[in-house]
């Protein structure tokens, strides 16, 4: 998740492109049978293997929300309990910031915050690098300024991965029917090694459309999953080499080209003063149909026809007015030839984004870290203003609660009682709606790991202030209204704060609730090693719906799911000038002081200077890492400390 946004220098605000970016809820699926499985499908001998081009991709860093998978596995269970027809299931989810380049070499800045799962180990550090050819700051993600170009990503929730339910033959169970032909499956025996026990082998069968990952053959009917970065040889690491040595905006777009995943809302900025956007990666061209539920594999009616072109990719250049804003709302119109994604976030931080940059010429880094902390809430807004005019308060507890709510400005600040009280009575009037029974085919429908009634819940969060606002009763219950329910939510609301904060109003903070809460991915399954794995927690303001995102999983879970792992201004003009943040600190060792030090100011949104120089990195640095090419002399890095 994330916004991004351009501005060129000395012009003025316009409106954004269409409707750039997009936000999807999506879990890994499992990938296809083997590294090279595509390749054997399609006839072919794999050669050697080259690790720029890895054709089944393993352990890449990858943003938890992509390609859909998520959404799509839930949707058939929640299309059955609302009766749809078997035909119909077809056989049975950066960046905040601002970016802003001036024209020649006058002062220019641009920023930004990536965003996925707030992570309980290190995603992203900065470290600098020195080569003979290359000298550049670079860090374990694609998010590297150049002396000429400065660019940074979100990610645009392409819909790149779809079912297929398989049809197989019952007496040849590994056998699968395709436009009435029968086709032998290809079948790999991986072995799976287990930490303190015997190595487990499973039987991974793979038809043309990737990997059968639910179900089982032998039965007649299974699932399988196809995905860009493993239908075909994956060659976005081809990517890398000319990104780096790129000059301009149009030199770091036709970088992309070979990229294929993650899709991404790519935003550049040059010291020529030019900015640009691209949506990167690879989107298969097929039916509309598949972006709903898993679809028939048998008939031939739903298949990959290719990609969309490079060169038909959403994209743009310098356009009029000179800025380019996006964050993770819709990407393009109903007039976009292609098909892209359907699951968005609504444009309200976007609008933020826009209101912030009004007036705003020659952007500075404090212009750009100042959008990083923008905590207002257009929807929190239109809800207060509902429950105020709804509400009658009954008691002193009540009485203050609607005067600091009436006087709140939306701003989700962490130290907020009134964003606290915006808050619970939200989530109370979520699970009332929750509670109508046009949700119940809905209502449990969930992916393993959810807790339960997350995700709809999550949606009917995002609902709610649009059905206020039109006074929409379609989905109540009939004699069920909006007031009758915001004045019953506006009571149980302030009763769970009581429960959970106090009596005092003036203790109900938003901090309170809002915290993060990184566990370490060895914690998992190894929870006596919690106190010493698990970053510290910090209290932080925002919300799903703010500039500064920091989004929680809805359901009355306050706790910090999504956010920025890191937060960034680059100065175009004097890169030495340059700030950077990360949630916790520059060392993945538990035992370092530095591993989770940045913790206060991520929180905080403060930023730390960024060298470029390389005279100032020597002499500031208090450790050096020597990594010499691999030999049967040297296997390890060689680490110095600072004299």
């Amino acid at each position: 998740m994330g916004a991004l946004a351009l501005r060129r220098g000395g012009e003025d605000p316009a409106r954004p492109h269409g409707d750039l970016g997009a936000e999807a809820l999506a879990d890994e699926a499992a990938l296809p049978a083997g590294p090279r499985a595509g390749a054997a499908r399609a006839g072919r001998r794999p050669g050697p293997a080259d690790p720029h081009r890895p054709a089944g991709r393993r352990g890449f860093c990858r943003p938890p929300g992509a390609g859909g998978s998520r959404r799509r596995a839930r949707r058939p269970e929640s299309a059955r309990r609302r009766g749809w027809r078997q035909q119909q299931l077809g056989a049975a989810r950066l960046a905040h910031g601002v970016r802003q380049a001036a024209p020649g070499r006058r002062s220019a800045s641009r920023a930004g915050s990536p965003q996925c799962l707030l992570p309980g180990a290190h995603l992203l550090s900065s470290v600098r690098r020195h080569r003979p050819l290359l000298r550049r700051d670079a860090r374990l993600h694609p998010l590297r300024p150049q002396r000429r170009v400065a660019w940074s990503v979100t990610h645009a929730f392409a819909d790149t991965q779809d079912f297929f339910v398989e049809r197989f033959d019952s007496s040849e169970p590994l056998r699968w029917e395709f436009s009435g032909e029968w086709h032998e499956a290809l079948v790999n025996q991986e072995t799976i090694s287990v930490r303190d026990g015997a190595p487990e082998t499973v039987e991974v069968v793979t038809t043309r459309h990737g990997g059968v990952v639910l179900g089982d053959p032998r039965g007649g009917t299974a699932v399988s999953f196809r995905w860009t970065s493993t239908a075909e040889p994956d060659s976005s690491l081809e990517a890398v080499l000319p990104m780096l040595l790129a000059r301009s905006v149009d030199e770091i777009n036709e970088a992309m080209r070979h990229w294929v995943d993650p899709c991404n809302n790519f935003v550049s900025a040059d010291t020529d003063g030019n900015i640009a956007y691209l949506t990167r990666g690879r989107v298969p061209v097929r039916s509309k149909a598949n972006a709903w539920l898993p679809v028939p594999g048998w008939t031939g009616w739903y298949e990959w026809t290719g990609d969309v072109p490079f060169d038909e990719m959403p994209r743009m250049r310098n356009p009029e007015g000179g800025l380019i804003v996006t964050a993770n709302n819709r990407i393009v119109g109903s007039e976009y030839a292609h098909y892209i994604g359907m699951d968005y976030r609504p444009p309200s931080r976007a609008q933020r984004i826009l209101v912030r940059l009004e007036g705003v010429k020659n952007a500075t880094l404090a212009d750009a870290a100042a959008i990083h902390a923008d905590r207002v809430s257009i929807p929190a807004l239109r809800l207060k203003d509902r429950v105020v005019a709804v509400v009658s308060a009954d008691g002193h507890r009540e009485v203050e609660a609607l005067d600091l709510l009436r006087e709140w400005d939306g701003s989700m600040g962490a130290s907020s009682p009134a964003a606290a009280i915006y808050t619970a009575v939200r989530d109370t009037l979520t699970g009332f709606l929750m509670d109508q029974r046009a949700l119940s085919p809905v209502r449990n429908a969930r992916v393993s790991g959810e807790p339960p009634n997350a995700a709809a819940a999550l949606r009917s969060w995002r609902l709610l202030p649009g059905l206020l606002n039109e006074d929409n009763h379609g989905l109540l219950d009939p004699g069920e209204d909006w007031d009758s329910l915001v004045g019953r939510a506006w009571t149980k609301g302030l009763a769970w704060l009581e429960e959970r904060l106090g009596p005092e109003v003036a203790d109900w903070s938003w901090g309170s609730l809002h915290r993060t809460a990184p566990v370490h991915p060895l914690t998992i399954h190894q929870p006596e090693l919690a106190p010493l794995l698990n970053p510290p927690s910090v209290s932080i303001g925002g919300d799903g719906d703010t500039v500064q995102a920091t989004s929680s999983l809805g359901a009355g879970v306050h706790t910090i799911g999504t956010t920025s792992v890191a937060r960034y201004a680059f100065d175009l003009a004097d890169w030495g000038n340059s700030r950077w943040v990360v949630p916790l600190g520059a060392s993945g060792h538990p035992g370092s002081p530095h591993y989770a030090d940045q913790a206060d100011a991520w929180g905080d949104l403060e930023l730390f200077p960024m060298r470029f120089d390389w005279s100032v990195i020597t002499d500031e640095a208090e450790t050096r890492q020597v990594l010499p090419p691999a030999t049967s002399q040297t296997r390890s890095p060689q680490r110095k400390d600072k004299p």
